[in-house]
C-alpha cells in the first residue's frame, strides 16, 4: 500500500486537454500513469539541461543570488534581467568576481530548457541554503556548478 505522503494528487485544469491527448481512448492508459511518465521524463530533461550549463562557482553564486531576490520573479523570460538588475544595480559583478559580459552572452544562449533547469536548480539551492547547508556544498548538489578535476 502506498503511504500517504508519497501520494501526489492533482487537478488537471489547464493540463487536461494534453493529458487527454496522450490517453488511450480504450483505457489502456491513464491520466495519472501519463502523468506521473510525463513528470519523469521532465525531470530528467532538466537534469539533462542542467548538465550543459556551464557556469563558475562565482557565476553560480550570482545567479542564485540574482534569481533569489524578493523583487526577482523568476521564469525563462526573465532570467536574463534579473541577472541584468543584479549586475548593473546591486552590483554583484563586483562582489564574487565575474566577468558580466561573459555571464549575460552564457545566458542569452541558454535554450528554454537550460533556463527551465537554471530555476528548478536555484529553487533546490534555496531550499538547501535554508537548512543551512554550506552554499558552495549547496551549489554543487543542486548541479549548478562542477568543479573541474584535475
Amino acid at each position: 500500500m502506498t503511504k500517504d505522503k508519497d501520494r501526489i494528487q492533482f487537478r488537471t485544469g489547464p493540463l487536461a486537454a494534453d493529458l487527454q491527448a496522450r490517453t488511450a481512448p480504450d483505457a489502456s492508459t491513464s491520466a495519472d500513469l501519463i502523468a506521473r511518465r510525463d513528470l519523469e521524463r521532465y525531470y530528467q530533461v532538466l537534469h539533462h539541461d542542467l548538465h550543459t550549463v556551464d557556469l563558475t562557482r562565482e557565476e553560480a553564486h550570482l545567479v542564485c543570488e540574482a534569481l533569489s531576490t524578493p523583487d526577482a520573479d523568476p521564469s525563462p523570460d526573465t532570467i536574463l534581467g534579473s541577472i541584468l538588475i543584479a549586475v548593473h544595480i546591486d552590483h554583484l559583478d563586483r562582489s564574487y568576481g565575474v566577468d558580466a559580459r561573459a555571464l549575460t552572452l552564457k545566458i542569452k544562449w541558454w535554450t528554454v530548457g537550460q533556463r527551465y533547469a537554471v530555476l528548478d536548480a536555484v529553487e533546490r539551492w534555496r531550499l538547501l541554503k535554508d537548512e543551512r547547508v554550506d552554499p558552495d556544498m549547496a551549489l554543487v548538489r543542486v548541479g549548478l556548478y562542477r568543479p573541474k578535476r584535475h
